[in-house]
């Protein structure tokens, strides 16, 4: 197993339609596996850091990912001050960023378990920052909106929508 891979796990995703599929953030960087974990690959092409700590998965379009970079492990503010999550529709062959309706200036930050996509709507995903603020889309991140009011620090966030 590669020694990067040994190193504090930030967020592990399972592909729900394929359980050998596998995708993970930690210290080192992006990675997956399509095989059960056996071996692992990096993904961060076109991503501005390989550092973060969220990240999610679409349930029913499983080749579809999210993740929130950060600069780096000393520095955990989002890239030059630019909250966005970047998205993936190829399993991780590319991103992009997708951040249209959040704040243009922001160092909110996304912990591991604060970004979800919502059970039963296809296309939802949110994130919750440590400042207390939620972010929601509901068209695979092309727009964004701030959810009204202000929380203690999200930790964790779970989505179930009807």
């Amino acid at each position: 197993m590669y020694s990067e891979l040994n190193r504090c796990v930030h967020r592990l995703v399972l592909d729900p339609a394929d359980p050998d599929h596998l995708y993970q953030q930690n210290h080192t960087g992006v990675y997956r596996s399509f095989n059960a974990g056996d071996s692992w690959e990096r993904i961060e092409t076109g991503l501005p850091s390989r550092f973060g700590f969220g990240m999610a998965v679409l349930d029913r379009s499983p080749s579809t990912l999210f993740v929130v970079p950060l600069t780096s492990d000393a520095v955990r503010i989002p890239v030059a001050g630019q909250l966005y999550a970047y998205r993936s529709t190829d399993y991780g062959d590319s991103w992009e960023a997708c951040g249209k309706g959040m704040p243009l200036s922001s160092y909110r930050v996304v912990l591991r378990d604060a970004l979800t996509t919502g059970i039963g709507d296809p296309a939802s995903v949110y994130f919750g920052t440590t400042s207390g603020e939620l972010d929601a889309t509901w068209d695979t991140g092309d727009r964004w909106r701030r959810l009204p009011g202000v929380f203690p620090r999200i930790l964790s966030l779970r989505a179930i929508t009807a």
